[in-house]
């Protein structure tokens, strides 16, 4: 007997070959993500109650409050460096990822892994907290290169007032990728110059992950589900993380960070599907499910995409 299709709306129908994807509500990371024990089922196996609620439908399993829970629990993002002598490691800070100072001063040195807006906003923000001109293309292109996560940046130097304090400096790099990665280092001129060396020495050792606990070529870790396989990732596509799904062509990834926001990522979704936009009462009521330790939406689409019909992705 053939099953209904039209019990849910169209952007939450099943169908055969998925693509598995989540997207969070904060800003994402590198933390193992943790499934579980999973059985596979192809789509055929798979039998759907439509009249379930959102929790039994799709198999999510209970979740404790964010930062408890057992050796599963997603981890926090995971970042090494060498420390130069004479600094110190404090407590990241929302938005950023890692943050150092140089002990007995108040000059501070913050990386966030991953920030929008292009390296020409970062670095006009930057002029703008400095009160300084911002810099012309020529000026911009003309800096020196300097790789910050294996990423191709641009390292840039500004002298100025910042936060009411005069005889400010900073030492910035941010990198030539969509989202940016930025490593900013501020405070008196003299402490700063006389840190430069020791900056550019962090900034060279910055590491995601550890070597013992990333999968190989992709700094991220994962519990896979039975059947599934580690692929490798694609940077250039801007997936971190790649996995094979057994039981046709569909593949899951992860990427660690993309700007846009909820609604857009979302949006860009229907797109592709060629479906409406979802409106912001559907998009509240998508079910809750955490990825790499944030809050996040899981979402179902189901349509056309690229040019083949009956297609999905979650």
């Amino acid at each position: 007997m053939p099953r209904p299709r039209h019990r849910f709306p169209p952007f939450l129908r099943a169908a055969a070959p998925c693509a598995l994807a989540l997207v969070g509500t904060s800003a994402c990371s590198d933390a193992p993500a943790t499934f579980g024990e999973v059985k596979a089922y192809t789509a055929r196996e798979r039998t759907v109650d439509w009249k379930a609620d959102d929790k039994t439908r799709l198999l999510l399993r209970e979740m404790g409050p964010a930062g408890h829970g057992g050796e599963n629990q997603a981890q926090a993002p995971s970042f090494t460096a060498t420390v130069p002598d004479g600094w110190e490691t404090l407590p990241p800070q929302q938005f950023r990822d890692v943050l150092w100072r140089v002990k007995g001063t108040d000059a501070e040195c913050a990386l966030l892994a991953s920030v929008g807006g292009g390296l020409k906003g970062n670095l006009d923000r930057w002029c703008d907290q400095f009160g300084v001109p911002r810099l012309s293309d020529e000026q911009v292109a003309a800096a020196p290169a300097m790789p910050l996560l294996g990423k191709p940046g641009k390292l840039f130097e500004l002298e100025g007032t910042f936060q009411k304090k005069s005889d400010q400096k900073l030492l910035g790099i941010i990198t030539d990728t969509d989202p940016q990665a930025t490593l900013k280092f501020t405070g008196s001129r003299e402490v700063v110059q006389q840190n430069l060396d020791k900056f550019l020495a962090l900034a060279r050792s910055i590491r995601v992950g550890t070597a013992a606990a990333a999968a190989p070529g992709t700094g991220y870790t994962a519990d896979l589900p039975a059947g599934w396989t580690q692929l490798p990732s694609q940077p250039e596509r801007f997936r971190d993380a790649v996995f094979g799904v057994p039981g046709g062509d569909g593949d899951c990834a992860y990427t660690a960070a993309v700007g846009g926001g909820l609604r857009g990522n979302v949006d860009r979704w229907t797109e592709q599907f060629g479906l409406p936009a979802l409106t912001d009462e559907q998009l509240a009521a998508a079910p809750q499910h955490p990825l790499g330790g944030a809050p996040a939406k899981f979402v179902e689409l189901a349509g056309t995409f690229r040019g083949r019909a009956d297609m999905v992705m979650g």
